[in-house]
């Protein structure tokens, strides 16, 4: 499996044949699997890959979160199916919620909704100066990425255990950046339209 990933991974501890139950050497190996399995949840090709989530045997709402906070942030296709992920195995799922409560997810969120706010669906045509540009690909995802984004933050925002997560969007700001983006998509519905 390390072939098929594209990055480098951290050394597997090595292994003793004689003397291998000897209770200080049990104890180093333990601690350095430990080290390993850390530095290997560090990596972000290694965390959106599934065989280590397999093999830890996590469940999938224990791993959603990683997965999302570690995608590529440049790709609006991986986005979408990150924050599904989170929709089906945290937040449609009983007692959850508390995964998504910390400040590198709020931090996360409010970023993609900042990042949805200062994106169109729809640009002014390069060439003659009239018309819109569109491309439905990319209509499509943008409309699934801020429909799903919705339906993550609509729990969070509502439920009465996730004070938390609501104290962590008040100083990240997203409730202005929600202003922002429901702006925004007003301003795209106007212009597709018009279109």
């Amino acid at each position: 499996r390390r072939a098929q990933l594209q990055c480098v991974l951290p050394e597997l501890p090595g292994k003793k044949l004689l003397g291998k139950n000897d209770h200080a050497f049990v104890d180093r190996r333990r601690e350095s699997l430990q080290s390993y399995l850390q530095a290997l949840l560090k990596i972000p090709e290694v965390i959106t890959d599934n065989n280590i989530w397999c093999f830890l045997d996590l469940t999938l709402a224990t791993y959603a979160v990683p997965r999302f906070l570690c995608r590529d942030r440049s790709s609006s296709t991986e986005t979408a199916p990150r924050l599904q992920e989170i929709r089906k195995h945290v937040i449609e799922t009983d007692n959850q919620l508390f995964r998504l409560c910390n400040a590198a997810v709020t931090t996360e969120l409010t970023a993609l909704v900042r990042a949805e706010a200062d994106s169109a669906m729809v640009s002014p045509s390069g060439s003659s100066g009239a018309g819109l540009q569109r491309n439905d690909a990319q209509l499509t995802t943008k409309k699934e990425i801020r429909k799903r984004l919705c339906k993550v933050l609509e729990p969070l925002l509502t439920h009465d255990r996730t004070e938390a997560a609501r104290q962590g969007f008040m100083e990240t700001g997203l409730f202005g950046e929600l202003l922002r983006l429901l702006h925004r998509v007003q301003e795209d519905c106007t212009a597709l339209e018009a279109a």
